[in-house]
């Protein structure tokens, strides 16, 4: 999207079985062969918040159950630092995934976090939206994409449902990207959440707390030999895939939205298709 690069590489997904007093061990041995990456010069603990839209009656979770090949995700996305000085940063990148068949696209724009309630409502904030991407993207491309990402809210009635927070290190050189994801928060949420300046000390309870430290690795050449001496070294399980919003989904069904008729249901699709490999879309 405009000036973006997207950059094809291979992608691996893993679970890192150490306790969390552990973890700076293990990013030094990550340091010694690829360089710890920081967003913010300073900061190198990521505070990522991310927030998932669906309608009342789970029109995208159950399209991405049914039909794996054809399916969108909108979400917003928030970065926080530990920094005192960046603590009022107001911005999100608002994103829409699109899967068609085996191609995947992801687009994003930058919003202002007090004009979400407009964007839900179907307020018009085009000159706003605009304002705040020039020196990010091509601008005829950026009211596209916030066109049709107002349309899609305002017509499936999409609210934020999920809000995903954890901690991410990230490790990054030319050719190879590791990131580390830990200490994952399931929070149910509604629209009310844009009125927190704050999200990564979430005041509210989480609806589930996942003790996975996740590691996604990133690479354009050969899987490299230093990858394989940190699976020597440390228990590195290995995951055909691990979703962040599948197990979030799964805590608010089994928590605070258990009592809806169709919970059970929709966790049964869940593991059907996720756990056990079905397809149920019936597509071979």
């Amino acid at each position: 999207m405009g000036n973006q690069t997207y950059i094809e590489r291979l992608e691996r997904k893993y679970e890192l079985a150490i306790s969390q007093s552990d973890l700076l061990a293990f990013c030094r041995d990550v340091g010694r062969h690829i360089p710890i990456h920081e967003f913010i010069v300073g900061q190198p603990t990521t505070h990522s918040s991310t927030l998932y839209f669906d309608s009342e009656d789970f029109l995208l979770l159950r399209a991405g159950v049914l039909n794996r090949y054809d399916h969108i995700r909108i979400r917003a996305r928030k970065y926080e630092y530990d920094s005192a000085s960046l603590a009022d940063a107001s911005d999100y990148w608002l994103e829409l995934k699109v899967r068609n068949g085996d191609i995947r696209k992801k687009q994003r724009l930058k919003l202002d976090g007090r004009d979400f309630q407009k964007l839900l409502a179907g307020i018009d904030i085009e000159r706003r939206v605009l304002d705040y991407n020039r020196a990010y993207t091509d601008l005829k491309e950026c009211c596209k994409l916030y066109r049709e990402i107002q349309e899609l809210i305002i017509d499936k009635g999409l609210k934020p449902l999920l809000l995903v927070s954890y901690k991410r290190a990230a490790f990054e050189n030319e050719k190879q990207r590791l990131s580390l994801d830990w200490d994952i928060r399931y929070y149910h949420i509604r629209s009310s959440v844009f009125g927190y300046k704050c999200l990564k000390d979430f005041p509210e309870r989480p609806a589930g707390y996942d003790p996975s430290l996740v590691l996604e690795f990133k690479y354009t050449d050969e899987f490299p030999s230093w990858m394989s001496d940190l699976q020597a070294k440390y228990p590195i399980w290995y995951r055909s895939s691990f979703s962040k919003l599948d197990r979030g989904m799964k805590a608010l069904l089994e928590g605070p939205l258990r009592h809806r008729p169709d919970s059970e249901s929709l966790i049964e699709m869940m593991h059907a298709y996720k756990e056990k490999g079905w397809d149920l879309s019936g597509r071979p």
